[in-house]
């Protein structure tokens, strides 16, 4: 029997219901955070990705993990929770997400899969113990799936050393001078 887990999409508020054309009127500050720092920006009335919807992904990856470890899932979502499972199952930094987020290459269409596995495409007898493989395909428009729609080793680098996380925060303007 199959089992299902509820993974809600993201609350649009009252920036969702209203018609797109009158929104950058309506919320002008909501609508220049949306494009600037889509992943915190909170909708009037609704949430921000990084934080109420991050935090469903996160408990629905866990269980994933728990209940159907050894089991294949399917998983059918919409965009926006597409994105922060990207977020969070290859485990990006905020500025790695804002940089897929505005690469259209990467972008996920209307129908879309985005397929991970443990398992090694290449030699079915190397099963790590996470996600190590992406595949992102475009079903009716294969030739526009990102990467080909061929399948991607997610970098091992996705922690920072004490170097890189300065170099990180290095870009980030500072509030405070000495």
């Amino acid at each position: 029997m199959a089992q299902t887990q509820l993974v809600a999409q993201r609350d649009w508020g009252h920036f969702g219901t209203t018609p797109r054309n009158e929104r950058a009127v309506k919320f002008p500050r909501t609508a220049q955070l949306k494009e600037n720092a889509p992943l915190y920006a909170r909708l009037d009335g609704g949430e921000a990705l990084a934080d109420s919807v991050t935090l469903r992904v996160r408990e629905f990856r866990e269980t994933a993990k728990h209940k159907w470890d050894s089991k294949k899932l399917i998983a059918v979502t919409h965009g926006d929770v597409i994105g922060v499972v990207r977020y969070v199952f290859e485990d990006m930094l905020p500025e790695q997400w804002h940089d897929v987020d505005k690469n259209k290459t990467q972008r996920i269409g209307n129908c879309a899969i985005l397929w991970y596995t443990r398992q090694n495409p290449d030699d079915p007898s190397d099963i790590r113990p996470y996600i190590n493989w992406r595949r992102m395909v475009q079903p009716d428009d294969p030739a526009s799936s990102p990467f080909g729609g061929e399948w991607q080793e997610l970098p091992d680098d996705r922690f920072l050393t004490g170097a890189q996380l300065l170099k990180s925060v290095e870009k980030v303007p500072r509030l405070f001078t000495d």
